[in-house]
């Protein structure tokens, strides 16, 4: 730790944000040489561009879902935030389409097995489809052959080649729905040129995951990202604590006399954030499924005024919208407050939202390594806010009953208060200065380079 400083600490973290740029221009690479690495289907919705191929797809929901989900869904009928009902549909919803491609795009497609005969009950599953055999009408249709994680909008989906002897199945009569697909659809997507509203209403499907080793290696790299700006941060209050403005000295004391109680918070929340994003990978739907409803918090939830802070692209705007959500409710309101109540609320209530961000986060699909070239940096700025207040939390516990123990000593109650109160009000500051800098680069950030 005496070795340590700003500029070890800066070239580390400079290392792990490359080596996830590398993982990300290499991703690219190997999506943009697979056939569909770029495709998009839409699902109930007509082609919203030129170019984009109708087709007819069936629907396909498992008729007897887990009882987990059951029980949930009966003691929960409605989320106060996103509607169960969707995260369900997701999870368990898959679909079966014809598509009329040549031989030699199915052969790229495919990982494993064999390719579906045409004219016979054959399927083709994607990465993520679970059946082996899917009925259709009364005719079962068999899992031959499995395609490649690279292929886009197929991941959860059974593809057969088209043919008249299936055409049956795919009639408006048979419970088919409109649909359409474009190969290399990512770009158009993503274009100015494709009003919004004609895609209100289609599901559109672009997934794909990325393969085991991009994604530890991605994983690794963010490991060190944060171990670096973890010891980069502690280092700063060692060797700032005597010079910085008098309002910050309560908290930096205590953070340099109480330093393994410091290193041991980074390490837990850290640690439940690592875990939970080696969780996520175990369990990819559950995970797609997180983030759809953490995307519907922002879209339509109580917090889609920041999602509209956003989308005026305006920095200063959105950087103060998500400042009065990290500052004030989720430091201020639900961990600081509730602390004064509950001995280390604030830790608990972290915990969670570590564990939540670091599932959330995992960069299990394709394409979304790019996001942690500039989130890195969020990430080491915005969670050691939170670090800092689950540090501060606690000692609040440690004083009180310390006073409490030593309550036979005059005064000694009220002074171990005081000083409580002291580190409380300091660390609170701190926070909000550290979760403002965080706002502000984080608005930047996406603004200029997630949006574009």
């Amino acid at each position: 730790m005496s070795k340590w400083g700003f500029l070890p600490g800066s070239l580390i973290i400079a290392v792990g944000i490359s080596v996830i740029a590398f993982l990300s221009w290499h991703d690219k690479q190997v999506r943009d040489r697979q056939v569909w690495g770029n495709a998009v289907v839409g699902i109930e919705g007509e082609p919203p561009w030129e170019g984009a191929i109708p087709i007819m797809v069936r629907i396909v929901t498992q008729s007897e879902p887990d009882p987990f989900w059951g029980e949930l869904k009966a003691s929960s009928p409605k989320m106060e935030i996103v509607e169960l009902d969707s995260i369900l549909d997701l999870l368990r919803t898959e679909y079966i389409l014809e598509l009329d491609l040549p031989e030699s795009d199915w052969q790229a497609m495919l990982e494993s097995g064999r390719l579906p005969q045409p004219g016979t009950a054959e399927v083709a599953a994607g990465d993520l489809a679970q059946r082996d055999s899917i009925i259709l009408d009364g005719e079962t249709f068999v899992v031959v052959g499995r395609l490649k994680r690279e292929v886009s909008g197929l991941t959860r989906t059974y593809v057969l080649p088209r043919h008249s002897t299936h055409q049956p199945h795919f009639l408006s009569s048979a419970g088919a729905v409109h649909g359409w697909y474009d190969p290399q659809g990512s770009q158009r997507l993503k274009s100015d040129d494709v009003p919004i509203e004609k895609l209100q209403g289609t599901r559109i499907h672009t997934a794909a995951r990325a393969r085991p080793g991009r994604i530890l290696a991605a994983i690794a790299a963010l490991v060190l990202i944060a171990g670096s700006g973890s010891m980069t941060w502690l280092w700063t209050f060692r060797r700032f604590h005597q010079v910085v403005p008098m309002v910050f000295r309560p908290i930096f004391r205590e953070l340099v006399e109480r330093k393994r109680l410091a290193f041991s918070m980074h390490a837990l929340l850290y640690g439940v954030f690592l875990l939970f994003m080696l969780l996520a990978c175990s369990v990819p739907l559950v995970n797609y499924a997180a983030i759809r409803g953490v995307q519907g918090i922002f879209t339509e939830g109580p917090l889609q005024y920041v999602g509209a802070a956003y989308s005026t692209g305006n920095v200063l705007l959105a950087a103060a919208a998500t400042f009065t959500v990290n500052f004030f409710m989720a430091t201020v309101a639900y961990s600081i407050i509730p602390s004064f109540f509950i001995p280390c609320w604030g830790v608990i209530k972290n915990l969670l939202s570590f564990a939540l961000v670091g599932f959330v986060m995992a960069p299990i699909w394709s394409g979304s390594l790019r996001h942690f070239t500039y989130h890195s940096i969020t990430m080491v700025i915005e969670l050691e806010a939170y670090i800092i207040t689950s540090f501060f939390v606690t000692m609040l516990t440690v004083r009180f009953v310390r006073g409490i123990r030593d309550s036979s000593v005059k005064g000694a109650f009220t002074a171990e208060i005081l000083q409580a109160l002291r580190v409380v009000g300091s660390g609170t500051l701190l926070a909000a200065v550290i979760l403002a800098v965080a706002a502000l680069y984080e608005a930047t950030t996406i603004i200029l380079f997630a949006l574009r």
